[in-house]
């Protein structure tokens, strides 16, 4: 390799790896904490009542099916406070809770099956197991509700 071809590649080289140093994740956020949801999001809290470790788990859930967040706004201006929220669980180091809801499947409902709810901390002490198991044949694998507290709304 000539001298110029060298300097050419040296420079290629060195410059790709300042872009991406430059580029990379600062610790500040997760590439692979996808929770925002396209329709709107809400910020929640784990319930007092269910915490068993004493750190209530605060942590965005994203929706990105409108009518599933239409519908959900309207329950919650007639009936504010607590609710079961859920989704597919997706283990995640970027949330408080060690875990998200997956966007494209977050759901509310008013009343559910006491198999398919459980609790922030029970997800939270094992999430990939939560991501594959299934509360119910009915359900995607992956699929838990929890009660949960919404504290901020962010349409």
């Amino acid at each position: 390799m000539k001298g110029f071809q060298r300097i050419q590649v040296f420079i290629l080289f060195f410059g790709t790896m300042l872009l991406v140093s430059a580029c990379g994740d600062s610790g500040k956020t997760n590439p692979s904490y996808n929770w925002k949801g396209a329709a709107g999001n809400v910020s929640v809290s784990e319930l007092v009542a269910q915490d068993k470790d004493n750190n209530v788990e605060k942590f965005p859930i994203g929706f990105n099916a409108t009518s599933t967040w239409t519908g959900m706004m309207s329950y919650m201006n007639n009936t504010p406070g607590s609710m079961i929220i859920g989704g597919v669980v997706v283990p995640s180091s970027g949330s408080e809770a060690g875990f998200y809801f997956d966007p494209n499947t977050t759901t509310y409902t008013t009343g559910g099956a006491p198999e398919w709810v459980t609790t922030v901390d029970q997800i939270k002490a094992d999430p990939k197991k939560f991501a594959t198991t299934k509360a119910d044949a009915a359900l995607p694998t992956g699929f838990w509700y929890v009660w949960v507290q919404v504290d901020e709304i962010n349409p």
